[in-house]
C-alpha cells in the first residue's frame, strides 16, 4: 500500500486525482469532508504525536509519500517538519518500505555558499554548501539529512524533491500568487514596484504527475535528489500577467535596477545577524530578498524529462 500524508492539502488532492491505485492510506489530522473517506484507507493521527501513528506499524506500506508540512514562512515553529518526520519514521515498519519519497524545498538552497550550483549535482550535492537563511528551509534541510542518514543501511530509495513556487487553483490565501493578485486588482503601490528578482514555478497538476510517476518509476537511484521546476519568471513578469487578466495599465513607479542592488547588499549584511532578529521582522526582511534577488531562481533537467516538456505555464493559468 501507498501512505501519503497531506493528502488533503493542496499538492496531495492534485496526486489524488491522479493515483489509479485504491490501496491508498491517508494519514490525516482530522477527517475531511472533502475526502472520499469510502475510497481510502484512512488514518486519523498527529506527526507531533508519536502515539497517535503507532498504527502504522501494522499496515503493509511499500511506498511512503510524505507531503505533511508547514509552509507558512511568518510562523518560527516548523517543527513538523523535523520532528513530526522522525515520529513518522519511528513508526513504519521500515522492513517493507522501499520507496520514500519526501516533499522538500528550494528554500534549502537559498543561500548557496561560494561554489557554483551544476545539474550534475542534483543527485550527489558533494560540489555545494547548503546554509538556508530562514528557519524554514534549515528544517527542510535538517530532515533531507536525518532521511539519508536513517536510509543509508536500509534498502529504501529515497526521494527528495525540492519542490519550487506552485501556483494553481486554491493556491495559499497568504501566499505569493493570492498576493500579487490582490494587490493588483486594487492597484496599490505594491503592483507598481518593478521587483527584478527571478523564481522558478510549477503548476501543481504538473508536480503531482511527477510524484506520480516517481512513485512507479522502479529504476532510481538509493538517494535521488530533484528541483521540482519546469520554468522560471522576474516578479514584474508575474506582476505582468496579473495586469493583463484584470485589465490593470498602470505603469511601475520604482523600477531603478541600482536602488534593489542596494538594498539587496543592505539585507545580505543584515542576514548575518539572522540569529538575533526577531522572527516576524526577519520573515519580512527575507520576503523582501526574494523578491529583489535570484535565491530561488533554479533550472531543473529532469523535471522536463518527466514531463516531456509539456507542462503549463504561469501565463496559461493566469490567463487562460
Amino acid at each position: 500500500m501507498i501512505l501519503i500524508t497531506g493528502g488533503d492539502g493542496f499538492i496531495g488532492k492534485e496526486l489524488l486525482d491522479i493515483l489509479k491505485t485504491k490501496k491508498i492510506i491517508l494519514l490525516l489530522k482530522k477527517k475531511n469532508k472533502k475526502i472520499n473517506l469510502k475510497k481510502y484507507h484512512i488514518v486519523i493521527g498527529n506527526l507531533m504525536r508519536e502515539k497517535t501513528l503507532r498504527k502504522l506499524k501494522k499496515k503493509k506500506i511499500h511506498t511512503v509519500i510524505h507531503l505533511a508540512s508547514n509552509v507558512d514562512t511568518s510562523l518560527k515553529n516548523h517543527d513538523i517538519n523535523t520532528i513530526g518526520t522522525k515520529n513518522l519514521i519511528e513508526c513504519l515498519n521500515l522492513k517493507k518500505i522501499k520507496k520514500f519519497i519526501y516533499a522538500s524545498s528550494i528554500a534549502t538552497m537559498d543561500n548557496l555558499c561560494k561554489k557554483k550550483f551544476s545539474y550534475k549535482s542534483y543527485s550527489t550535492e558533494n560540489d555545494i554548501t547548503l546554509e538556508p537563511n530562514h528557519i524554514y528551509g534549515q528544517k527542510k534541510l535538517e530532515t533531507e539529512c536525518y532521511l539519508k542518514k536513517k536510509f543509508n543501511k536500509s534498502n529504501i530509495k529515497l526521494v527528495i524533491l525540492r519542490i519550487s513556487a506552485v501556483f494553481g487553483k486554491n493556491t495559499i490565501k497568504k501566499g505569493l500568487f493570492s498576493v500579487f493578485k490582490i494587490n493588483v486588482k486594487k492597484n496599490n503601490f505594491f503592483s507598481k514596484i518593478k521587483f527584478p528578482g527571478k523564481i522558478s514555478l510549477i503548476y501543481v497538476k504538473d508536480l503531482a504527475k511527477i510524484i506520480y510517476l516517481l512513485t512507479n518509476k522502479k529504476k532510481i537511484k538509493k538517494i535521488t535528489t530533484i528541483i521540482c521546476s519546469t520554468h522560471t519568471r522576474t516578479f514584474y513578469e508575474l506582476l505582468d500577467t496579473f495586469k493583463i487578466k484584470y485589465k490593470n495599465k498602470s505603469k511601475y513607479i520604482l523600477e531603478n535596477k541600482f536602488y534593489f542592488l542596494i538594498i539587496e547588499i543592505f539585507l545580505k549584511k543584515i542576514f548575518f545577524f539572522k540569529k538575533i532578529i526577531p522572527h516576524f521582522i526577519f520573515n519580512k526582511l527575507w520576503q523582501l530578498n526574494l523578491l529583489i534577488s535570484n535565491d530561488y531562481n533554479f533550472k531543473s533537467l529532469y523535471t522536463n524529462k518527466f514531463l516531456k516538456n509539456k507542462y503549463t505555464s504561469f501565463e496559461n493559468w493566469v490567463l487562460n
